[in-house]
């Protein structure tokens, strides 16, 4: 049986997840709100997963704090923050191949126990 904190989180990653997906639906018809060109968000994309796969944890956490505090928006409009957290969707195994502590990879993990305080690791 998984701890209760590791099944809290994974539950709070997938309302997240969730909400985020109900907004860009809802949000979808706004001119711009959530348009996202391609290339950038490939760019983002792999740096984000890039320092993911080196470790570079301290780098994330400062990549996500940076953007909740302003708030920056892609070329097109769309706001960087959760773009950031749809880089890791490219990782994110399904939930059949969730390891045996219900996170999705050793990074993840290892992200966790570097950062156990922090939302970041918990919603990517």
């Amino acid at each position: 049986m998984l701890p209760a904190c590791i099944l809290i989180a994974e539950l709070a990653r997938r309302l997240l997840a969730t909400a985020l997906c109900v907004l860009l639906v809802v949000a979808g018809g706004r001119a711009g709100a959530f348009d996202v060109d391609a290339s950038e968000f490939a760019k983002l994309q792999r740096d984000v997963l890039a320092q993911l796969e080196e470790g570079k944890f301290a780098a994330l956490e400062d990549l996500a704090e940076q953007y909740r505090r302003t708030q920056p928006r892609m070329a097109t409009g769309a706001w960087k923050l959760p773009l950031f957290y749809m880089s890791f969707e490219a990782v994110r195994p399904g939930d059949d191949q969730m390891s045996p502590t219900g996170l999705p990879s050793p990074q993840f993990e290892s992200w966790l126990k570097a950062y156990p305080e922090s939302p970041t690791p918990v919603i990517a």
